[in-house]
């Protein structure tokens, strides 16, 4: 994410104001929710804690496209039975081998990642049978024996807990943010911070609601293998207004995200090497 960027909007902020209120009605909520929080962006308009802090006008400016307006951190592809089996069948597919990532300790998992461009990043996840008893398990792993399964993603936000008290305000509550880190194959350390409560099924939303993450290191996606890019994301459901508060408690707007579908799922659509793959 990149906050430092410029957005040049009128001194006053009237645009931002009259724009937001016009085309969002659950953003007029959030701004009478915290009257006098100034935009990010020092425009003058009243910022959205769901969407770090700036007016929904120049949220538009910096993330000008769909896609970059969900605010992509990583994909979570969840592989039943061996990573290594994963990982070759991902390399026939696409052409991009995935390099191992690391395990996550009390959870019983381990992954292996693919950059997918913009800073964002493939997981493979799969249990990791150094750990065949652990406290808990995450992602739904327990429930996917069969075939692979895109079961959830990561949305990045700069500051946890006001992402997280916005959301609870706005009816929904993403989790309390918790500090998490791993080795690296490499034997460096990833830390990184999770609102998170995806861990049996039912996933919120069934997995199409984000767990929301920051890095406290580099993001894994720099040194994760290159050669696919990610080139569209989006949820399918035949329940979409049962979906479209949590998603917008959480910044996201559910008419550009949510199609209609015979079931609650994600699909991803990949450039690689090897041509457009499908993931759901």
């Amino acid at each position: 994410m990149d906050d430092e960027r410029d957005c040049s909007v009128g001194a006053s902020g009237t645009r931002c104001i009259k724009e937001a209120f016009m085309s969002d009605s659950s953003y007029v909520a959030a701004v009478a929710a915290v009257p006098g929080a100034p935009c990010a962006m020092g425009c003058g308009a009243y910022g959205d804690d769901r969407l770090d802090g700036v007016c929904r006008h120049c949220f538009l400016k910096l993330y000008p496209d769909a896609l970059s307006r969900l605010r992509v951190d990583h994909l979570v592809y969840v592989v039943p039975g061996a990573l290594a089996d994963a990982c070759a069948d991902f390399e026939a597919r696409s052409g991009v081998r995935p390099q191992l990532g690391g395990r996550h300790d009390g959870l019983g998992t381990h992954n292996a990642l693919v950059g997918l461009g913009g800073g964002r990043y493939l997981e493979l996840l799969c249990r990791d049978p150094a750990q065949p008893d652990p406290p808990r398990t995450w992602m739904a792993i327990d429930n996917i024996s069969d075939a692979p399964r895109l079961v959830t993603w990561a949305a990045l936000r700069s500051d946890l807990d006001r992402a997280v008290t916005a959301a609870r305000k706005a009816g929904y509550d993403p989790g309390t943010p918790r500090r998490f880190r791993r080795q690296t194959p490499s034997g460096s350390e990833v830390r990184w911070a999770l609102s998170c409560s995806h861990y049996s099924e039912p996933l919120p939303g069934d997995g199409a609601v984000p767990f929301l993450i920051w890095w406290d290191s580099d993001s894994p996606a720099a040194a994760a293998p290159q050669g696919c890019t990610l080139i569209s994301l989006h949820a399918e459901t035949n329940q979409p207004h049962g979906l479209a508060p949590m998603l917008e408690a959480v910044g996201l707007t559910a008419g550009e995200f949510v199609r209609t579908g015979e079931a609650t799922r994600l699909v991803a659509v990949l450039d690689t090497p090897k041509g457009r793959l499908k993931l759901s």
